[in-house]
């Protein structure tokens, strides 16, 4: 791969895995992006994506588990100027 990206994979639709997951992996990175398909074509099933997008909104600052830190910081930074 280019980017030198890691790819990790999560249980098949299951937000409550994924949850878990990135409970546990991301604080390693400081950057994530979450695919998921809209209609797995093999199964047929749909995922709950409103169940995905909570988890990953839930999650989506857990970077070294200084979310709030940073948002802080940003507003900090923008009154700052």
């Amino acid at each position: 791969m280019l980017s030198n990206a890691a790819v990790r994979s999560f249980p098949h639709n299951d937000p409550a895995a994924l949850d878990r997951f990135l409970t546990r992996f991301r604080a390693q990175y400081r950057r994530a992006l979450l695919v998921l398909e809209g209609v797995y074509s093999m199964d047929g099933d749909i995922p709950d994506l409103p169940a995905f997008v909570e988890v990953a909104r839930a999650r989506r600052h857990d970077h070294a588990g200084r979310g709030a830190q940073h948002r802080r910081a940003r507003r900090h930074r923008a009154g700052a100027r």
